[in-house]
């Protein structure tokens, strides 16, 4: 690590609990009286997308998300980075709740990434196209 980079490994950079994300859909009736009849009274069924994940992930730590479709992996990218907001828990990203669109918290964002930009291979003169030969 450099010297110049604060961040301690043992720095907890994703923290979630008891995350969880309901979504409310409209039941639509069959046929052409349904529709008619749903008009003034709607039905509505919940889905759950995402139920009490807990997660902590450190500084310097790799993660996959793996499961099969509608397991609520994209879901869970979305609420970390705080394009859609959970129905009920926490979630922590570098000392953050995503959701506040605070400038310190894209700063802070926009820092990391530079730092990841500036250690790829593309910065020391290697293209993927020849790291993958």
């Amino acid at each position: 690590m450099n010297k110049n980079q604060n961040i301690n490994k043992d720095t907890t950079m994703i923290n979630t609990a008891n995350l969880v994300k309901t979504y409310r859909r409209y039941k639509k009736p069959e046929g052409i009286r349904g529709s008619i009849a749903s008009l003034f009274r709607r039905e509505y069924e919940e889905k759950t997308a995402v139920n009490q994940i807990d997660l902590s992930i450190q500084a310097g730590e790799f993660v996959g998300l793996i499961g099969p479709n509608g397991a609520g992996k994209t879901t869970l990218i979305k609420m970390l980075t705080g394009i859609i907001a959970p129905t009920a828990g926490t979630i922590n990203v570098m000392g953050y709740y995503p959701n506040d669109l605070k400038n310190a918290f894209h700063t802070a964002a926009t820092k990391s990434q530079r730092a990841f930009v500036a250690a790829s291979p593309a910065c020391f003169g290697v293209n993927t196209k020849k790291r993958l030969r």
